[in-house]
C-alpha cells in the first residue's frame, strides 16, 4: 500500500515525514492508563512512538528516519530509557530537552541529563505544579551556576517551578547583580518563580 511513497525521493521522503513529526509526535505519559484512558496492565508509563513507528514500516522508512537528525534532536527526553539512543541519532544538532513533572515519573533522570547537556540545548522547558517537588528537589543550578556561561544553540527557555515560600527565602537581592548567561540566539524567555540573569536585547518574546 506504501509503494507509491517509497518511489519518492528521498528529499521528498524527508519533508513529508517533518510535517508528520508535526502533527503526529511521540510522547511519554505517565498516568497509569493507556490511550483509550484503561489502566494499563503493568500500570507502568504508556509510550507512544508517534512518527518514529514509521521505522518499524520498512527498512527503507528507518534508513530515512535514522539519517534525519534533526526530528531526533527535537524528541530528546521524551523517553527517559532511550534519551542516550536519541542522543546518537540526533547527531551534532543541538536538541530541545524538555520535564513536565504533571506526566513525567522520571523527573530525577531527567533533570540530570539536563544540566549535562545544557550547552547542546537549542530548547530548554520545565514545568512543575506547586504541589509537586520533583524538578526543584533535583535541579542543581542555582542563578550564579549560570551567570557568565555560554549556551550557544539556545532559542527559547521556560522555567515553570512554582516555588514554595521555602524556596524563595533562598534567593537574594545580590542575583540581580550576576553577570548575564551568554545565550545570543535566545529570543523567547519566561521564568515563574525562578531566575536566571539573561541579557534581554536578544529576546522577542
Amino acid at each position: 500500500a506504501c509503494s507509491p511513497l517509497l518511489g519518492l525521493p528521498h528529499e521528498i521522503l524527508r519533508e513529508i515525514l517533518l510535517i508528520l513529526s508535526q502533527i503526529w509526535p511521540p510522547s511519554h505519559i505517565h498516568c497509569g492508563h493507556g490511550a483509550s484512558g484503561h489502566t494499563t496492565d503493568s500500570g507502568s508509563p504508556s509510550e507512544f512512538l508517534g512518527w518514529i513507528s514509521l521505522g518499524h514500516v520498512c527498512r527503507l522508512l528507518r534508513f530515512v528516519l535514522l539519517d534525519y537528525h534533526t526530528l531526533w534532536a527535537a524528541v530528546i527526553g521524551v523517553f527517559p530509557k532511550a534519551q542516550d539512543e536519541c542522543l546518537l541519532r540526533a547527531g551534532r544538532f543541538a536538541f530541545a530537552l524538555k520535564v513536565d513533572s504533571f506526566t513525567c515519573k522520571h523527573t530525577a533522570s531527567r533533570v540530570r541529563f539536563m544540566v549535562d547537556h545544557l550547552t547542546q540545548t537549542r530548547e530548554i522547558r520545565v514545568t512543575q505544579p506547586r504541589a509537586q517537588r520533583g524538578v526543584v528537589d533535583n535541579w542543581p543550578l542555582n542563578p550564579a551556576a549560570v551567570s557568565g556561561l555560554e549556551y550557544p544553540f539556545l532559542e527559547r527557555l521556560t522555567l515553570d517551578m512554582r516555588l514554595s515560600n521555602e524556596h524563595y527565602r533562598r534567593v537574594t537581592s545580590d542575583v540581580f547583580d550576576l553577570a548575564p548567561m551568554r545565550a545570543p540566539r535566545l529570543r523567547s524567555l519566561t521564568l515563574c518563580d525562578f531566575y536566571v540573569p539573561f541579557n534581554a536585547r536578544t529576546l522577542t518574546s
